[in-house]
């Protein structure tokens, strides 16, 4: 029968965890929305594919996430940026749903729009 003293340490967390920041949330939910557009395009009739602004997205987000010290006024810029462009994808999504997606990306899809609302 052991009757030492065990001391637990609350501050240790894993290093492969990245903080979940609103900005980083909202650019991985633009990223997964245009990887569902990808997916769903080919089988349409559509001639032209929905504009995604996928590389003007990614400027925008690498410009504010990595600064060292942002200002309020940057993060609200930048998270109005990304909402914009995901909603923009989540209306092309919607238009393009005369697929039916696999469960998978299904479920992607409930969670991008639990995001943006």
């Amino acid at each position: 029968m052991n009757q030492g003293s065990c001391i637990v340490d609350n501050t240790a967390c894993p290093q492969d965890i990245s903080y979940p920041t609103d900005l980083n949330l909202l650019n991985d939910g633009r990223e997964k929305s245009e990887l569902i557009i990808d997916l769903l395009y080919p089988p349409t009739e559509l001639a032209v594919k929905p504009r995604t602004y996928r590389k003007e997205a990614r400027k925008m987000y690498l410009k504010t996430a990595q600064k060292k010290s942002k200002t309020k006024k940057e993060i609200r810029k930048a998270l109005k940026k990304q909402l914009s462009y995901l909603r923009r994808n989540i209306s092309t999504i919607h238009n393009l749903l005369d697929i039916p997606l696999n469960k998978h990306d299904y479920t992607y899809l409930l969670v991008i729009q639990t995001l943006y609302y």
